[in-house]
C-alpha cells in the first residue's frame, strides 16, 4: 500500500473495553497509526496514568515497547459522547473485561458504543472467559458481526502503566452467528462479515 493510499483511506477505529493485562497487550498489538489503524482504550482504575503516559509492555514475544493509545476514556459513556470519538462510529468494539453474566450484562453496557443501523457497522469482538458469552450480544445486536476469541496469555499488569508477558501467547478466534452455524440466510451473511 502506498503512502498516498494510506492517507486517502478512511481510518479504522478500534475501541478496547477493558485495559487490564489482556486488553492492553492485544490493543498494543493492533495499534498501527502508520497504516491508519487507531486503537483507543476504556480504562477504570488506571485511567489517569494511561491517559497521561500510555502503557509500557515487557514482552517475551515482542521485546519491550511503549504503547500510546489514540485516545483514552474513563468510561463507556465518556467514549460514546466524547467529541474526539470517531464521527463514523467504532469499527470494532473489543471486550476484554471478565465475563460475569450473573452480575453484569456486557451487551447492554457496550450498547452506546455499537453502531447498528442500517448495516450493523460495528464488529463486536469478545475476548472473555466463559462459555456462551456471545448469546446475549447476538440477541441485542442481531445484525452486527461478532467474533469470539479464546486466548492463552501469561500476562500480568504489574502497575497501572506496565504489562508484562511472561511466556508465549496464543489466540484463536472465529465468527459467531447463533451458535448453530447460522440457521437463517441473514445470520449466515452476518457471520461472513465477522470473519477476520
Amino acid at each position: 500500500m502506498s503512502a498516498t493510499s494510506v492517507q486517502e483511506s478512511r481510518p479504522t477505529h478500534i475501541l478496547f473495553v477493558g485495559a487490564g493485562a489482556v486488553g492492553c497487550f492485544y490493543a498494543s498489538r493492533c495499534h498501527h497509526p502508520s497504516v491508519n489503524i487507531h486503537v483507543s482504550l476504556i480504562c477504570r482504575s488506571n485511567y489517569a496514568t494511561v491517559a497521561k503516559s500510555g502503557v509500557s509492555l515487557e514482552t517475551h514475544s515482542f521485546g519491550n515497547y511503549h504503547f500510546k493509545p489514540h485516545a483514552v476514556y474513563s468510561s463507556i459513556s465518556n467514549a460514546a459522547s466524547s467529541p474526539d470519538a470517531p464521527a463514523e462510529g467504532w469499527d470494532y468494539a473489543v471486550v476484554t473485561t471478565k465475563a460475569l453474566p450473573d452480575i453484569t450484562d456486557d451487551s447492554k453496557d457496550i450498547e452506546p458504543l455499537v453502531r447498528r443501523a442500517p448495516d450493523g457497522k460495528t464488529c463486536i469482538v469478545l475476548i472473555q472467559n466463559g462459555v456462551g458469552v456471545e448469546e446475549a450480544h447476538r440477541k441485542r445486536f442481531p445484525r452486527n458481526p461478532i467474533a469470539s476469541a479464546v486466548t492463552i496469555i501469561s500476562a500480568e499488569q504489574i502497575s497501572h502503566d506496565v504489562v508484562r508477558q511472561n511466556r508465549w501467547t496464543r489466540i484463536s478466534m472465529g465468527s459467531y452467528s447463533d451458535g448453530h452455524g447460522g440457521e437463517t440466510p441473514e445470520l449466515q451473511q452476518v457471520s461472513k462479515r465477522g470473519d477476520l
